[in-house]
Protein backbone atom coordinates (compact mmCIF):
# COMPACT_ATOMS: atom_id res chain seq x y z
CA UNK A 1 0.00 0.00 0.00
CA UNK A 2 2.76 2.37 0.88
CA UNK A 3 4.41 1.78 -2.54
CA UNK A 4 1.10 2.64 -4.28
CA UNK A 5 0.89 5.95 -2.38
CA UNK A 6 4.43 6.89 -3.45
CA UNK A 7 3.65 6.17 -7.12
CA UNK A 8 0.33 8.05 -7.02
CA UNK A 9 2.12 11.14 -5.67
CA UNK A 10 4.10 11.37 -8.90
CA UNK A 11 1.10 11.21 -11.25
CA UNK A 12 1.67 13.29 -14.39
CA UNK A 13 5.44 13.29 -13.96
CA UNK A 14 7.57 11.15 -16.24
CA UNK A 15 10.55 10.15 -14.13
CA UNK A 16 13.92 9.77 -15.77
CA UNK A 17 15.23 6.41 -14.68
CA UNK A 18 18.95 6.75 -15.33
CA UNK A 19 21.25 9.57 -14.22
CA UNK A 20 22.69 9.88 -17.77
CA UNK A 21 19.20 10.58 -19.12
CA UNK A 22 18.67 13.25 -16.46
CA UNK A 23 21.88 15.03 -17.50
CA UNK A 24 20.96 14.80 -21.21
CA UNK A 25 17.47 16.17 -20.44
CA UNK A 26 18.91 19.11 -18.48
CA UNK A 27 21.55 19.84 -21.15
CA UNK A 28 18.86 19.77 -23.86
CA UNK A 29 16.69 22.20 -21.88
CA UNK A 30 19.63 24.48 -21.21
CA UNK A 31 20.54 24.55 -24.91
CA UNK A 32 16.93 25.33 -25.83
CA UNK A 33 16.77 28.15 -23.29
CA UNK A 34 20.12 29.52 -24.52
CA UNK A 35 18.90 29.42 -28.15
CA UNK A 36 15.67 31.22 -27.25
CA UNK A 37 17.72 33.79 -25.32
CA UNK A 38 20.02 34.36 -28.34
CA UNK A 39 17.02 34.67 -30.65
CA UNK A 40 15.35 37.18 -28.35
CA UNK A 41 18.58 39.16 -27.94
CA UNK A 42 19.05 39.41 -31.73
CA UNK A 43 15.41 40.49 -32.23
CA UNK A 44 15.66 43.19 -29.55
CA UNK A 45 18.99 44.41 -30.97
CA UNK A 46 17.60 44.70 -34.53
CA UNK A 47 14.46 46.45 -33.23
CA UNK A 48 16.55 48.91 -31.21
CA UNK A 49 18.80 49.66 -34.19
CA UNK A 50 15.72 50.60 -36.25
CA UNK A 51 14.34 52.68 -33.38
CA UNK A 52 17.63 54.56 -33.02
CA UNK A 53 17.91 55.47 -36.71
CA UNK A 54 14.27 56.63 -36.67
CA UNK A 55 14.99 58.74 -33.62
CA UNK A 56 18.32 60.20 -34.80
CA UNK A 57 17.78 60.43 -38.55
CA UNK A 58 14.00 60.41 -38.90
CA UNK A 59 14.01 63.69 -40.82
CA UNK A 60 16.33 62.19 -43.48
CA UNK A 61 14.70 58.77 -43.81
CA UNK A 62 11.65 58.18 -45.97
CA UNK A 63 9.57 55.06 -46.48
CA UNK A 64 10.89 52.96 -43.58
CA UNK A 65 9.52 49.42 -43.68
CA UNK A 66 10.32 46.40 -41.54
CA UNK A 67 8.90 42.97 -40.93
CA UNK A 68 7.43 41.99 -37.59
CA UNK A 69 10.53 40.01 -36.48
CA UNK A 70 12.79 42.71 -38.02
CA UNK A 71 14.43 40.18 -40.33
CA UNK A 72 13.75 42.53 -43.28
CA UNK A 73 14.35 46.28 -43.11
CA UNK A 74 14.07 48.74 -46.00
CA UNK A 75 14.23 52.50 -46.10
CA UNK A 76 14.94 55.36 -48.50
CA UNK A 77 17.10 58.41 -48.01
CA UNK A 78 16.08 61.44 -50.06
CA UNK A 79 18.04 64.56 -50.65
CA UNK A 80 18.10 67.03 -53.51
CA UNK A 81 20.73 65.19 -55.57
CA UNK A 82 19.79 61.52 -55.22
CA UNK A 83 17.49 58.93 -53.76
CA UNK A 84 19.19 56.07 -51.91
CA UNK A 85 17.35 52.84 -51.13
CA UNK A 86 18.72 50.51 -48.45
CA UNK A 87 17.50 46.92 -48.21
CA UNK A 88 18.64 44.64 -45.37
CA UNK A 89 17.85 40.94 -45.00
CA UNK A 90 18.74 38.85 -41.98
CA UNK A 91 19.01 35.27 -43.25
CA UNK A 92 19.98 34.06 -39.80
CA UNK A 93 17.52 35.61 -37.36
CA UNK A 94 19.87 34.82 -34.49
CA UNK A 95 22.27 37.53 -35.75
CA UNK A 96 22.24 41.28 -35.21
CA UNK A 97 23.97 42.04 -38.54
CA UNK A 98 22.35 41.46 -41.94
CA UNK A 99 23.41 38.66 -44.26
CA UNK A 100 22.15 40.31 -47.46
CA UNK A 101 22.55 44.03 -48.09
CA UNK A 102 21.62 46.10 -51.14
CA UNK A 103 22.16 49.86 -51.42
CA UNK A 104 21.19 51.62 -54.64
CA UNK A 105 21.38 55.33 -55.47
CA UNK A 106 19.31 57.04 -58.16
CA UNK A 107 20.49 60.43 -59.40
CA UNK A 108 17.51 62.78 -59.43
CA UNK A 109 18.72 65.03 -62.26
CA UNK A 110 20.24 62.53 -64.68
CA UNK A 111 19.95 63.18 -68.40
CA UNK A 112 17.43 60.88 -70.00
CA UNK A 113 18.38 58.88 -73.04
CA UNK A 114 16.03 57.74 -75.79
CA UNK A 115 16.23 54.12 -76.86
CA UNK A 116 14.94 52.51 -80.03
CA UNK A 117 13.49 49.40 -78.40
CA UNK A 118 9.90 49.94 -77.23
CA UNK A 119 10.37 47.36 -74.46
CA UNK A 120 13.30 49.26 -73.00
CA UNK A 121 12.28 52.86 -73.74
CA UNK A 122 10.19 53.07 -70.57
CA UNK A 123 13.17 51.91 -68.48
CA UNK A 124 15.70 54.10 -70.26
CA UNK A 125 13.67 57.23 -69.57
CA UNK A 126 14.15 56.57 -65.85
CA UNK A 127 17.35 57.21 -63.95
CA UNK A 128 19.67 54.20 -63.72
CA UNK A 129 20.71 53.25 -60.16
CA UNK A 130 24.29 52.96 -58.97
CA UNK A 131 25.13 50.23 -56.49
CA UNK A 132 26.97 51.65 -53.47
CA UNK A 133 29.31 48.86 -52.41
CA UNK A 134 31.01 51.00 -49.75
CA UNK A 135 27.64 51.39 -48.02
CA UNK A 136 26.86 47.68 -48.34
CA UNK A 137 30.20 46.83 -46.72
CA UNK A 138 29.56 49.25 -43.84
CA UNK A 139 26.12 47.76 -43.17
CA UNK A 140 27.52 44.22 -43.11
CA UNK A 141 30.08 44.93 -40.38
CA UNK A 142 28.57 47.75 -38.27
CA UNK A 143 25.33 48.33 -36.45
CA UNK A 144 22.67 50.15 -38.45
CA UNK A 145 23.07 53.58 -36.76
CA UNK A 146 26.89 53.51 -37.04
CA UNK A 147 26.79 52.41 -40.68
CA UNK A 148 24.14 55.02 -41.52
CA UNK A 149 26.32 57.82 -40.13
CA UNK A 150 29.32 56.55 -42.13
CA UNK A 151 27.25 56.27 -45.32
CA UNK A 152 25.90 59.82 -45.08
CA UNK A 153 29.39 61.24 -44.45
CA UNK A 154 31.08 59.31 -47.29
CA UNK A 155 28.30 59.36 -49.89
CA UNK A 156 29.23 62.62 -51.68
CA UNK A 157 32.84 61.50 -52.29
CA UNK A 158 31.80 57.99 -53.33
CA UNK A 159 29.14 59.21 -55.74
CA UNK A 160 31.57 61.69 -57.30
CA UNK A 161 33.91 58.75 -58.04
CA UNK A 162 31.12 57.00 -59.92
CA UNK A 163 30.19 60.12 -61.87
CA UNK A 164 33.82 60.92 -62.72
CA UNK A 165 34.28 57.45 -64.18
CA UNK A 166 31.17 57.94 -66.30
CA UNK A 167 29.11 55.27 -64.60
CA UNK A 168 25.52 56.27 -65.03
CA UNK A 169 26.35 58.72 -67.82
CA UNK A 170 26.50 56.00 -70.48
CA UNK A 171 23.91 53.26 -70.54
CA UNK A 172 24.89 50.05 -72.24
CA UNK A 173 22.20 48.04 -73.99
CA UNK A 174 23.23 44.88 -72.14
CA UNK A 175 22.79 46.61 -68.78
CA UNK A 176 19.38 47.96 -69.80
CA UNK A 177 18.23 44.55 -71.00
CA UNK A 178 19.47 42.99 -67.74
CA UNK A 179 17.56 45.52 -65.63
CA UNK A 180 14.53 45.22 -67.92
CA UNK A 181 14.49 41.46 -67.43
CA UNK A 182 14.63 41.95 -63.67
CA UNK A 183 11.62 44.29 -63.76
CA UNK A 184 9.74 42.36 -66.50
CA UNK A 185 9.41 45.41 -68.72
Amino acid sequence: MEADRKDSGNAGFAPVSHPEERVAYRVGNKKFIDDVGDLLHAYVDRREQVRVIKELYGNQIRELYHSLPYHMVEFAIDDCDRKVVVSLRYGNIMCELPTKVRVLAWPMHQLKRQCTSPRVSKLASQAIPVRLSFAEDALRIQSLPEAYAEIVVNMPQELSKYLCRGVGAKISKSYISLVASLYDI
